[in-house]
């Protein structure tokens, strides 16, 4: 079972991008005294679409985002509180965006049309603000499904196919990724290095950008620490998970009984102990960790 306070923590997420479309629908340019998710701070100007020294572009997770949130409105589990907490607290060298797109309600587009989407519009985000503030650096985060988009990303970026040359990419943290397990990569949260995300470790890995990524896993998490990764019960398990944000169980029993008997053995304990950690990274400290990292590589 769920704990109470686990899905504290995703109605407020919830909360929070609900505020965010009600704002856009309404109007209601004047939010700045509303406030998103624990993070306690106003929202930035809606028309707000300054430079700084540092863009730092965060990605949702699955069932956290939707396309009519513009990019300067902080959203999503996780990804609501490392921007603002940055921006607050670097004096004016922090600019946070939000890469917006389609992922509610969570369970009825397929995994991949979801990733597509939060891709196109992450690349998009990075490249316009790029040309738009050609003396910045970037820093890259995202949540699971955030995380799994930020880690195709950066790949791309490292490899020197992506949106921005690797010589303006400052850092990239992925939070409960399914791609974990890249060589080289630093490891935080509690998860042992030698295990990797439900996907497998990203192929082609990050090339030039290894040495300034970060995955935070905690042990136990079903997405970024998987037993028998890259199996075809892990893969269905983490899509599912990522998907709904666990409110959906019956999305996720769904999932279990299309496996075949051997395999239902492995998932169901995985998903009664692997998806509740997912969901919380609170219990370390995951949202400070990222900050402090983005933080200490920032231009």
């Amino acid at each position: 079972m769920i704990g109470s306070h686990m899905k504290h923590r995703f109605v407020r997420a919830c909360a929070s991008l609900a505020l965010a479309v009600t704002a856009v629908a309404g109007g209601t340019a004047s939010a700045s005294a509303q406030t998103l998710g624990s993070s306690n701070v106003g929202l930035p100007d809606l028309s707000s679409r300054q430079c700084a020294a540092n863009m730092v572009i965060s990605v949702p997770g699955g069932a956290n985002s939707s396309a009519r949130v513009p990019d300067n409105v902080p959203h999503g589990l996780y990804t609501t509180d490392v921007g603002p907490q940055l921006r607050n607290t670097t004096g004016g060298r922090v600019v946070d965006h939000y890469a917006s797109f389609d992922s509610l309600p969570g369970g009825f587009r397929n995994y991949e049309t979801v990733r597509n989407g939060a891709f196109k519009s992450a690349r998009n985000l990075i490249a316009r603000d790029a040309a738009k503030c050609p003396d910045a650096k970037f820093s890259i985060y995202g949540y699971s499904l955030g995380a799994d988009v930020a880690s195709l990303l950066v790949r791309d970026i490292g490899n020197g196919r992506g949106p921005i040359p690797v010589d303006r990419l400052s850092s990239a943290v992925f939070m409960a990724s399914p791609n974990r397990g890249v060589p080289g990569v630093e490891q935080l949260g509690g998860a042992p290095g030698y295990t990797e995300g439900a996907f497998g470790a990203l192929p082609g890995g990050y090339g030039e950008a290894t040495d300034r990524v970060v995955d935070i896993c905690r042990r136990g998490d079903i997405v970024c620490d998987t037993p028998h990764a890259t199996s075809t019960v892990a893969k269905q398990l983490a899509k599912t998970a990522i998907l709904t944000s666990h409110t959906n169980l019956a999305a996720a029993l769904t999932s279990i009984n299309s496996l075949s008997p051997a395999d239902k053995l492995v998932a169901a304990p995985a998903l009664i102990t692997g998806f509740p950690i997912h969901i919380d990274y609170g219990a370390v400290n995951g949202t400070g960790l990222s900050a402090n990292y983005i933080r200490s590589h920032l231009a």
